[in-house]
């Protein structure tokens, strides 16, 4: 429901200009070669093209931020390159790199150019001014062809945006919910997957960098005079960072991992208990996901939920556990013990801590409390200690590890929310809950290694190596079955509210019920301007399809791109979101649509229970313009007025039957239909 225009404006002037510099910082961040191996500055620039085409941000505003954002990365990665360049030598991870190699070629034989065609190569971007710096070339000419490259590369990458939004917008209405749930899984798994590949194929070469930064600095003469004056600190910093031994740079990365989960862990705990946006946005997501729902979709989240059921964890960690022992590889049991003991013995204190309900929509039955997710967090804490034992075993790489663990963790936390048995906040509380035993497992089995040095034998009788097989295929085939069979019970959804009569319908709003709507994250969206009194509620869809209103088609993957847009900087969604508006808690129970003119018009519906004095039930409606008002023509949204339109449409209809009954009783108009 559109809001009033003296409302949107003030809200895009302070609020829109965001939009731009986030673009503008994607592209600054993926230019930069430290930056861009995690940020995916490309598509966000992309995703930027799909905003224009939503008429969101401006198409010739952005060329500038996302140019301006270019050229301020490349000159980042030209300027360490400068002044990292004495300590980069020839064998070390950067120069052997495939990526650096790439760029220095390009650069050898194309010179200044490699800066502009640099631009669409990905992780290349950034290495090509870095390459341009260690072979001296004068700094006025790097930056003379970096704004030349900035333009074309914003214009092409832009415009690739805008060329998607295209198809999506025309495929968008063809897809069915269950289509647009699978594609939301499939897009944020591929993502994942994209993300870690990319950081671990450029890891090592970001490392060499820094190390060479930081012994350049270490070279200056400020800081060498610091580190005379103090040298049991400045062999202690030192040692922090040798790479030797697991007590320097690994322990520190470790604890550096840690902390960062752990306050990102403590801060969302204050949230949850202080801020209340939280926990109106949870219900919200719980109402929106609900509408998802299909037979289908909801036995695929059963299958996958189980990975993390305690009965499936408790066989495999048995297995994992038994087979390292047999290997007498104690360190790695050890990681095991430690993440499992300690990831459900924290749970089920956090559980009883905070004792939060579980969502009323939930499909399975849960005893247990809802915050933080079990499910979630053991999906981090046990599948990342598999995936590290395995690579410590060299059974996997660490790259498969690391995705295959990733995505299993993404998927249960996925299948929570899907079933409804846990809100957004508890799945996310859950995965750091996981993250933190994961870090804490690794550095106890890599602490044990570097403690206790061993060579593991694998020489064992043969009726104990039999006995082992056995109970690992016993406890595999436990763990496989009862994914295969899990059923738990249903839970029973929660009785719906008695019927309560009205002596007069103009008054529903005087039984405490809100008279305005809001989107997903809570932000007005408008007010209820009509009541519709219907005797036959079945046949309410017919009525409204014979008066010209058309039910309102999901909206495609495009208009995700604005969704997410519209959250982040928690702007009023003026346009059909992707998710109803909500009232009273609920997402619309119905959305109908009608084209007048050049003008779409958009009415959203929901089922009270309340009843006239004949047994009609009362809906509450909103009603006004389906696209955003700088998307109507300034004539159509003078002339037309959405709500007379769709009461028209409705008596119209209703008059061949029997003639309508109309109140108005201030703002609000109710109509009865038979």
């Amino acid at each position: 429901m559109a809001l009033g225009l003296d409302q949107i404006l003030p809200q895009i002037q302070s609020l829109g200009v965001l939009g731009y510099w986030a673009i503008g910082a994607g592209s600054m961040l993926e230019s930069f070669f430290l930056t861009g191996i995690v940020v995916p500055g490309t598509l966000i620039v992309e995703a930027g093209g799909l905003l224009v085409g939503q008429g969101v941000l401006d198409f010739f505003d952005l060329v500038w931020f996302v140019a301006i954002g270019s050229i301020l990365g490349c000159e980042a990665s030209f300027w360490v390159g400068r002044l990292a360049g004495a300590r980069i030598k020839d064998g070390s991870r950067l120069t052997n790199s495939k990526a650096f190699h790439r760029a220095q070629a390009m650069f050898a034989k194309r010179g200044g150019l490699a800066l502009v065609l640099g631009r669409f190569l990905g992780p290349v971007s950034g290495l090509v001014p870095l390459a341009a710096a260690l072979a001296g070339m004068d700094r006025r000419k790097v930056l003379m062809w970096n704004i030349i490259g900035s333009i074309p590369y914003a214009l092409v990458q832009l415009s690739i945006g805008l060329a998607i939004g295209g198809v999506l917008g025309q495929i968008g209405p063809m897809a069915s919910r269950v289509t647009l749930v699978v594609v939301v899984v499939a897009a944020v798994l591929f993502l994942v997957w994209w993300l870690i590949f990319r950081l671990l194929r450029l890891l090592p070469l970001v490392l060499s960098l820094l190390e060479s930064l930081l012994a350049s600095l270490g070279e200056r003469p400020a800081i060498a005079r610091v580190r005379a004056r103090h040298p049991a600190v400045g062999r202690w910093i030192a040692g922090r960072f040798d790479k030797s031994h697991f007590f320097g740079l690994p322990l520190t990365m470790l604890a550096m991992v840690f902390f960062y989960l752990f306050a990102v862990w403590v801060d969302s705990l204050l949230e949850f208990v202080f801020t209340a946006p939280i926990l109106s946005l949870d219900p919200r997501v719980a109402e929106l996901i609900h509408t998802f729902w299909s037979p289908t979709l909801l036995r695929i989240a059963a299958f996958v939920t189980a990975l993390g059921d305690p009965r499936v964890i408790g066989a495999l960690a048995a297995a994992l556990l038994i087979w390292l022992l047999v290997l007498r590889r104690i360190g790695l049991a050890l990681a095991v013990l430690v993440a499992v003991g300690g990831d459900v013995l924290s749970v089920s204190l956090l559980k009883h801590i905070f004792a939060r309900p579980r969502p009323e929509l939930a499909y399975f039955v849960e005893t247990s409390g809802s915050f933080p997710s079990g499910h979630a967090a053991i999906s981090i804490a046990f599948f990342g200690t598999f995936a590290y034992v395995l690579w410590r075993l060299h059974r996997i790489r660490a790259a498969t590890g690391i995705v295959l663990a990733s995505l299993i963790a993404v998927l249960i936390g996925a299948s929570r929310l899907y079933l409804n048995e846990h809100y957004l906040s508890d799945v996310l509380n859950g995965w750091l809950v996981g993250g933190l035993w994961l870090t804490v497992a690794v550095t106890a089995a890599e602490w044990w290694h570097a403690s206790h040095p061993q060579h593991p034998d694998d020489s064992h009788p043969l009726p104990l190596r039999l006995a082992a097989a056995t109970v690992v295929a016993a406890a595999i085939g436990i763990a496989g079955w009862t994914v295969v069979t899990y059923d738990k019970a249903h839970a029973i959804p929660p009785a719906p509210a008695r019927d309560t009569t009205l002596a007069d319908p103009s008054a529903l709003f005087e039984q405490g019920l809100p008279t305005g709507t809001e989107t997903l994250l809570g932000t007005p969206a408008g007010e209820v301007n009509a009541v519709l009194v219907v005797s036959s509620e079945s046949t309410l869809p017919d009525t409204l399809t014979v008066a010209g209103w058309t039910q309102a088609l999901v909206p495609g993957p495009a208009r995700l791109v604005s969704l997410a847009y519209e959250a982040a900087l928690q702007e009023t969604d003026p346009t059909a979101p992707l998710a109803p508006h909500f009232w009273n808690g609920r997402p619309s129970d119905l959305s109908v649509e009608r084209q007048v003119g050049q003008t779409w018009l958009l009415a959203e519906i929901w089922r009270t229970r309340f009843l006239s004095p004949h047994g009609a039930r009362l809906y509450v409606v909103t009603v006004g313009p389906r696209d955003a008002p700088d998307q109507i023509g300034p004539a159509a949204a003078d002339m037309l007025d959405p709500l007379a339109q769709f009461l028209g449409d409705l008596t119209a209809t209703a008059a061949q039957t029997a003639p309508p009954t109309v109140f108005q009783g201030g703002s609000l108009t109710t109509l009865s239909l038979p």
